[in-house]
């Protein structure tokens, strides 16, 4: 069980991520973001199963999840170099332990917040 996960605007606890309901999004998408097909113009937007209205994970928690990058970077190197083993055994463990270390601080303090609506 985690931490509480609050919806900012009705303040009921959401339980977990997967909770979210999703609906279309009510902007567009912004002129720097790759569009190819009507799909893509009408994104999901995350909603509270209690009030429906929008939220969003806040990004400072989700800079956790960096911590995994340097094991995907040393898997990615060994499996390039399959005959010869450049990353050592221990150090592919410590890195793995490091990303676990980060997916479970980035859900620790995950936290929801108001998503623009324009």
């Amino acid at each position: 069980m985690g931490p509480k996960l609050d919806c900012p605007w009705c303040g009921k606890d959401v339980g977990s991520p997967r909770n979210l309901g999703t609906r279309p999004s009510d902007t567009g998408p912004k002129w720097y973001q790759f569009t190819l097909s009507e799909r893509s113009v009408i994104r999901p937007a995350s909603v509270c199963p209690y009030c429906s209205n929008p939220v969003k994970t806040s990004q400072r928690s989700q800079r956790w999840i960096l911590l995994i990058v340097p094991f995907v970077l040393a898997w990615f190197a060994e499996l390039l170099t399959i005959p010869a083993s450049y990353v050592p055994t221990w150090a592919m463990w410590a890195l793995g332990v490091l990303g676990v270390i980060g997916v479970v601080l980035a859900r620790a303090r995950m936290r929801l917040e108001k998503a623009n609506v324009i």
